[in-house]
């Protein structure tokens, strides 16, 4: 099983394996799905710095 350590300190994506990614995106896949007419389709993920433009 891969590492999924969740107490690890997260900083950037590069702190995310790829096996983490997956969970990541899985969750939020399904969380919507469960919701009538909601859906979501991760396409990727980007930085930190890309989150924080777009809050402005």
């Amino acid at each position: 099983m891969p590492d999924d350590k969740i107490d690890q300190e997260i900083n950037s994506l590069d702190d995310l394996t790829e096996y983490q990614k997956k969970v990541i995106q899985e969750f939020f896949e399904t969380y919507k799905r469960l919701e009538p007419n909601k859906l979501v389709k991760i396409t990727g993920f980007e930085s930190k710095e890309v989150a924080e433009q777009s809050k402005s």
